[in-house]
């Protein structure tokens, strides 16, 4: 069963910066609308349509409280919500799948010839990872972006040279390199935005077809204390993903268990 905790952890939070400090929020303080905040919001549209779908190679570590664990995997996203998760051992052996598709989230294990399934719901990520995910949230970041929704408005805060951001209306914070670029962190606060519950860190850009996509994505869950690492390899963006890629196998090839939310 410890096999079985490492991929649900991957499907439900695959992703992300371990800060050693959580990034400071200017409580109170629901910004304006600048030049560098619409520059951002434009950023954030074209980087979403030219990560409609990507592939990849990932070395990834889990960590939940002194617990570590390691994997390599091979992962094919479709945004907003289609994802498929391969672990592989060193010799490259697939010893478990998981994927999201069409409202479901499933896990199966050839070598226990298991098929687990369920709704793809934030209740069902939770339960599972004991982390606060969406489906599209999880994607989004291992797109390689802040998970910030189709056609939401940024705000500017604090001084212009903190370069931090914030989407109108939701407690989630984005913050540019010192020197501008790309957003290099994100992170989602409590709605009195005292706490964070997740920190996301995006670094390592890289060029993929004249886009910059980051190759190393960590996240920091505070309150549960653990973490998540994903290094990013062989990064293929816009190919064409067939549907039943994301599709779980066959159920008689399977003992199938549905998960219970």
């Amino acid at each position: 069963m410890k096999r079985l905790g490492i991929i649900v952890i991957c499907i439900a939070t695959l992703t992300i910066s371990c800060a050693k400090q959580s990034p400071r929020v200017v409580t109170g303080d629901v910004g304006r609308v600048t030049k560098q905040s619409e520059a951002l919001t434009k950023a954030l549209e074209s980087y979403r349509e030219t990560t409609t779908t990507m592939r990849a190679l990932a070395w990834a570590e889990m960590g939940l409280d002194e617990e570590v664990r390691k994997t390599e995997a091979a992962l094919v996203i479709a945004r907003p919500t289609s994802l498929r998760i391969d672990a592989m051992d060193a010799l490259a052996d697939v010893w478990a799948r998981a994927g999201t598709a069409d409202g479901r989230l499933w896990l199966s294990l050839p070598a226990k010839r298991k098929l687990y399934s369920g709704r793809a719901s934030r209740a069902m990520l939770s339960r599972l990872t004991g982390f606060d995910w969406r489906v599209d949230e999880l994607v989004a970041v291992l797109a390689g972006s802040a998970p910030v929704p189709v056609g939401a408005q940024l705000h500017q805060v604090g001084p212009g040279r903190d370069r931090h951001f914030r989407v109108v209306g939701e407690p989630l914070h984005l913050w540019l390199a010192k020197r501008g670029g790309p957003v290099v962190r994100c992170a989602r606060y409590t709605n009195d935005e005292r706490e964070p519950l997740y920190i996301v860190t995006f670094s390592d850009h890289r060029s993929v077809g004249g886009v910059l996509v980051p190759h190393r994505i960590e996240a920091l869950f505070p309150t549960r204390r653990a973490r998540i690492l994903v290094e990013l390899h062989e990064v293929d963006r816009g190919a064409t993903i067939e549907r039943a890629t994301f599709l779980p196998p066959s159920k008689g090839r399977f003992k199938h268990v549905r998960f219970r939310e």
